[in-house]
């Protein structure tokens, strides 16, 4: 709601800020060319309301749509026949799952069986992959990926620029450990 109050608020005053330089343009024209007359004035201050009128006629129209909704909801009866009473709302699914130390849950699993499968979770090798939730591997995921195998005990030795090893290769039971199967 505040975006929309913003952005109406910013179309006001950019409205307002062309009409006034149409206003003084013409107008300037007008003096520079010693034609200027109460006429011209006149014209160039209708040229100059008509931004100020097109955000009013927005306003209005916003206000009205607000307003049938406060009838249908007092009502209880469809107004306007969209099939709903009161305002629209719009609800836009997200997708997401589970996460663990900060990395989604089928990420993981396929990270596992990955690394089970090339005994490889390089950042080089991981850097820029598309993972199943959408997210791009970069090294802050990699090592959100890694934490939790470094916390069961699967990945041992693991520090500043040394990778560790993997003891567990057997994707299975890393997942059935970790209660992800």
């Amino acid at each position: 709601m505040n975006k929309l109050v913003d952005t109406l608020a910013e179309a006001f005053i950019l409205a307002f800020t062309l009409g006034l330089v149409v206003l003084v343009v013409v107008n300037g024209v007008a003096i520079a060319i010693s034609r200027w007359t109460a006429v011209v004035f006149r014209t160039s201050f209708i040229i100059a309301l008509v931004p100020l009128m097109v955000i009013g006629i927005m306003c209005a129209r916003m206000q009205f749509t607000r307003l049938i909704a406060a009838f249908e909801e007092a009502l209880q009866y469809d107004l306007d026949g969209d099939g709903v009473i009161g305002e629209d709302i719009r609800l836009i699914p997200v997708r997401g799952g589970r996460f663990i130390d900060g990395a989604e849950e089928r990420d993981l699993k396929t990270f596992i069986r990955t690394i089970c499968d090339t005994n490889d979770w390089t950042q080089a090798s991981w850097r820029g992959k598309r993972m199943p939730s959408g997210k791009e591997c970069d090294n802050e995921y990699l090592n959100a990926l890694i934490e939790p195998l470094v916390k069961a005990g699967f990945i041992q030795g693991r520090a500043s620029r040394v990778t560790g090893r993997l003891i567990e290769n057997n994707a299975n039971v890393i997942l059935q450990t970790l209660k992800l199967d």
